[in-house]
């Protein structure tokens, strides 16, 4: 049993790969593993692999292509460590990540969420969570904020996770499609009985041109709004048994709601027309919350319009 497990699918990343084990090799805290999943590759990426493979803390398991959410799930069934995390292998972490994490691990929260930057080649872009920093919050509580402030917060790479609570759990990326961390996260949020929120800037989000949310063509908007509808479905299903104040039920629910309509306006015509029939089989319009007047007005609006 070690602390930590850090995941880390690859796939094509030869450019960036040895910055991102690099930076986990060379903490200052020796309590962790990493698991590095090859997803494929057929760059550089798996020759550069070599290099680690003599490395105590590194495990390296090769499979054929199967994507993230395969990667990532794989990785987990290997892990061994108190608490996993999700490392991308275009990102890199922080010095002192994992010593600063240790600490606030003795208190066996089921969710500690650290803050990140966003890595563009000419600057850094801090992003901090709205409220107070350094407490903790429950995970209703902790979703409610997120959303009112309109702060994204469904980022896999942006907690460490308690091993024995994904496990209670049977958490599991949804394979084969778009936005898994979508599909996942917000569930685990808002079971999560508490979420420490530290002010420490922990991971930096390389924002590269290769990223899979910015190369896309048509076909694959096509398939992100299908899968959308997919995760709609699993997260309104199962949030069902979980019990939270009415409040949150309608924030959470009408918070899928916007996710949906947000992808109907990305689809062109004939696509829209498919799409518009999902919406209405699932009264998606229904679920926007009408908590003041400017969202009844607009309730009303979206009733109209789909």
């Amino acid at each position: 049993m070690c602390k930590f497990s850090i995941i880390i699918p690859v796939y094509n990343v030869e450019k960036f790969l040895e910055k991102c084990l690099n930076s986990i090799l060379n903490q200052d805290y020796d309590d962790y593993e990493v698991i590095v999943i090859n997803d494929g590759s057929t760059d550089n990426s798996r020759n550069i692999l070599k290099n680690y493979e003599n490395n105590k803390k590194i495990t390296i398991i090769d499979e054929e292509n199967q994507g993230l959410s395969a990667a990532r799930n794989n990785g987990i069934k290997k892990a061994k460590g108190d608490y996993l995390l999700f490392v991308d292998s275009d990102d890199y972490v922080a010095s002192g990540f994992l010593k600063h994490l240790s600490h606030l691990s003795v208190n066996n929260y089921d969710l500690i969420k650290f803050q990140y930057e966003e890595v563009y080649e000419d600057k850094n872009i801090s992003k901090k969570d709205s409220f107070k920093l350094d407490k903790e919050i429950s995970g209703q509580d902790y979703f409610l904020e997120k959303v009112e402030t309109h702060s994204p917060f469904e980022m896999a790479w942006a907690y460490a996770y308690n091993r024995k609570f994904w496990i209670k759990n049977n958490y599991a990326f949804r394979e084969g499609t778009y936005h898994e961390d979508f599909g996942l996260i917000p569930l685990i949020i808002i079971k999560a009985k508490n979420i420490y929120v530290t002010s420490f800037t922990g991971y930096y989000y390389n924002q590269i041109n290769s990223s899979i949310m910015r190369n896309t063509n048509y076909e694959k908007e096509i398939k992100k709004a299908n899968d959308y509808l997919i995760h709609f479905d699993y997260l309104y299903e199962n949030s069902k048994y979980v019990a939270m104040p009415i409040k949150t039920r309608k924030y959470f629910n009408s918070y899928l709601a916007n996710a949906i309509l947000d992808k109907y306006n990305l689809l062109k015509k004939e696509d829209k027309k498919i799409y518009l029939k999902e919406i209405k089989k699932r009264k998606i319009t229904n679920l926007l919350i009408d908590d003041s007047l400017v969202r009844k007005i607009k309730k009303l609006f979206m009733k109209i319009k789909y």
